[in-house]
């Protein structure tokens, strides 16, 4: 870097006096001017300085100062954080959503198998009644030929029993009474069931003839048919416990009801085949019809639970894609809060040249200045003020020049 004084500027020159105005002309002539005085000569003027180089002095480099280039500060990472997070949510989103898809095209499946089955059950279910009124019809039309009670009883319960496709449970058990109404009232107290309403009882004598004049009751052999369609199977079970408990000594077995009916006295052979086809047939259609109406309500609840997971599934979907757009959104806001990016910094500037070494003061060869020669200045009577101050303004401007000049040197 090279450093040239530069001199102030002389301050200016003082305006010229105004003439003053004419004086009245005086009324004699004036006399003679008397001689002047030679004009002192002029100070002596000092040589102009010699010109010296520039002088170069070496300044120490600013320090730079490093700007980051990176313009993500806390806002922009969470910015950056919260638009990852929305791009998380949108994808577990389409999944979710993939899924409820897919669910509710099982479920779909599903309902349509259900209304399949609901249709078959309900027609097996119809079958099924038309044949169990038909069994029902033969049965009342084989009862009104029969006209002893205990036996019509007896085959009523038989053929509901085979109507229903289930079997019977017989007990035999031994008991003493005055007569077979006796022996029947006392094994139904013993099991605690209602006599006129639930099974069939039979009862026969088996009294040895011998002993029957010593005894004034007589020895039965009871035969008490219990059916599943009257009363259920545990409370058939606590009879029987409870009969037992009572100290009475019981057989059990199980059988067929169908064939129970051909031992009966008194009904009609033909209209007891057309009664077990009848009712094999209504059996059978019950049974269809039961098992395609549990299958449809099974279906039906399977549908239904595809059909929730469905909607489940959808609306958590659809939570988690409002979760994704609220995180868009204050991803964008918070990035409208970051700062532009600063452009990268200048690449540093190569150093500077290195100065040219100064000579000493001692070695400094200057050329001597020339003879100064004061030049012929005429000055008449006319020299005014203005002029000595032109002159004293560039004297001192002079010497302030070469006085700087030489502080620079030295």
């Amino acid at each position: 870097v090279s450093i040239i004084g530069v001199l102030p500027s002389p301050p200016p020159p003082h305006p010229p006096p105004p003439n003053p105005p004419p004086s009245p002309p005086p009324p004699s002539p004036p006399p003679p001017p008397s001689p002047q005085p030679p004009p002192s000569p002029p100070p002596p003027h000092s040589p102009p300085p010699p010109s010296l180089p520039p002088v170069v002095v070496a300044l120490p480099s600013p320090p730079m100062t490093t700007i980051p280039t990176n313009s993500t500060d806390a806002t922009g990472d969470v910015a950056k954080q919260k638009k990852d997070a929305a791009s998380a949510k949108y994808e577990e989103a389409d999944k979710k959503k993939r899924e409820a898809t897919e669910i509710r095209a099982a479920a779909a499946q599903k309902r349509t198998e259900a209304t399949e089955k609901r249709t078959a059950a309900d027609t097996n279910k119809k079958d099924a009644e038309y044949k169990l009124a038909k069994a029902k019809n033969t049965r009342d039309s084989m009862l009104r030929g029969m006209t002893d009670v205990s036996a019509k009883r007896k085959a009523k319960l038989l053929a509901d029993a085979a109507i229903a496709g289930v079997n019977v449970t017989k007990v035999k058990a031994n008991f003493v009474a005055a007569n077979t109404t006796a022996a029947c009232s006392d094994a139904y107290l013993k099991m605690g069931l209602n006599i006129s309403t639930v099974g069939a009882c039979d009862a026969s004598d088996i009294t040895v003839s011998g002993r029957r004049h010593l005894l004034a009751d007589a020895e039965y052999l009871m035969e008490i048919l219990l059916s599943s369609v009257e009363i259920n199977q545990s409370a058939i079970v606590a009879a029987l416990t409870s009969l037992s408990a009572a100290g009475v000594t019981i057989e059990t077995t199980t059988e067929d009801a169908s064939a129970l009916l051909s031992t009966i006295p008194g009904i009609d052979s033909a209209i007891l085949a057309t009664f077990k086809s009848d009712a094999t047939a209504a059996a059978a259609a019950i049974i269809i019809a039961t098992t395609a109406e549990v299958a449809a309500i099974a279906t039906e609840a399977a549908a239904t639970t595809l059909e929730i997971e469905a909607a489940v599934t959808e609306k958590a979907a659809v939570d988690l894609a409002s979760e994704a757009t609220a995180l868009e959104n204050e991803a964008t806001i918070a990035a409208k809060r970051v700062p532009p990016p600063l452009s990268p910094s200048p690449p540093p500037s190569p150093p500077p040249p290195a100065p040219h070494p100064l000579p000493p003061s001692s070695q400094l060869h200057l050329p001597p200045p020339p003879p100064f020669t004061p030049p012929n200045v005429a000055v008449d009577a006319d020299f005014s003020e203005s002029g000595a101050t032109c002159l004293s303004t560039a004297v001192f401007s002079m010497v302030f020049a070469f006085a700087m000049a030489l502080l620079l040197v030295y």
